[in-house]
C-alpha cells in the first residue's frame, strides 16, 4: 500500500505534472486554433457565397436591361426588326453572354419577357418567343466549354420555335403567301436569318472582345 502511495504521482512531483500541464495546454490550444480556422473559414464561405449572390443578381438585372434597351432602340427605327417575319434584333447580340456567367440566362430570359411585352403577337411572344431566349441561353451556358458555339443556339432554337409561332399564328402566309407545310421551313428559315446576321455578325465578334479583355467578372 506505501508502495503504490509512493508510485502515484503527488503535487510534489513537479517534472510529472509540469509536463502533463505542458501537453494538456498543447492540446487546448491547438484544438482553439483549429476551432478559430473552422470559425474563419465558415465566415469567408458566407461572405463569398453572399458576394456571389450579389454578383449573380447585378449580372443579371444589367443584362436585362441592356436587352431591353436594345430592343427599345431597334423599335425607334422600326418594330418589324424586332417582332417580323425576318427579325433583327440587335438585343440577340447578347445572346453569347452566358459562356461567361450564369447569371446570363435569367437576365437575357427577362429582358426577352419584358421587351415582349410590346409585341404585337402578345401571348404567344411573351410565352414562347421568351421561351426560346431562355432555352437557346441554357444550351449556350452548357456549351460554354465550346465558345465557338455560343451563338449557335439562338439561331437553332429561335428559328423552330419562332419560326413554327409565325407559322400557327399565319404571318409567313400572310407575308410571303406560302401555305402548307413548306410555310413553316419559310418561318424557320426567316427567322434563322436574322438571328445568324446578328448572333453571328455582332454577338460573335462581342464574345471575342469580352473574352480578350476579360471584362465579365466570373463567379466563384
Amino acid at each position: 500500500m506505501l508502495f503504490f502511495f509512493y508510485l502515484t504521482p503527488t503535487f510534489s512531483d513537479e517534472p510529472f505534472f509540469v509536463i502533463v500541464l505542458c501537453i494538456f495546454m498543447c492540446y487546448y490550444t491547438k484544438v482553439r486554433q483549429f476551432e478559430t480556422i473552422l470559425s474563419i473559414n465558415k465566415t469567408m464561405e458566407e461572405f463569398i457565397s453572399m458576394k456571389n449572390k450579389t454578383l449573380y443578381l447585378t449580372q443579371a438585372a444589367v443584362i436585362a436591361a441592356i436587352y431591353v434597351l436594345l430592343v427599345f432602340i431597334t423599335n425607334q427605327i422600326s418594330s418589324y426588326l424586332n417582332y417580323g417575319l425576318v427579325q433583327f434584333r440587335l438585343s440577340e447580340a447578347l445572346c453569347i453572354l452566358p459562356v461567361f456567367t450564369p447569371a446570363a440566362i435569367p437576365g437575357l430570359f427577362i429582358g426577352c419577357l419584358l421587351s415582349n411585352l410590346m409585341s404585337p403577337l402578345s401571348v404567344w411572344d411573351w410565352i414562347f418567343g421568351s421561351g426560346a431566349t431562355l432555352l437557346a441561353a441554357i444550351f449556350t451556358y452548357m456549351l460554354r466549354k465550346y465558345k465557338w458555339t455560343a451563338p449557335i443556339p439562338a439561331v437553332a432554337v429561335n428559328a423552330i420555335v419562332v419560326g413554327i409561332m409565325l407559322y400557327c399564328l399565319g404571318i409567313v402566309n400572310e407575308v410571303t403567301g406560302v401555305v402548307g407545310y413548306t410555310a413553316i421551313f419559310v418561318g424557320m428559315g426567316s427567322v434563322a436569318l436574322g438571328q445568324i446576321v446578328v448572333c453571328m455578325g455582332l454577338g460573335y465578334p462581342l464574345m471575342k472582345i469580352l473574352d480578350k479583355g476579360n471584362v465579365i467578372k466570373p463567379l466563384k
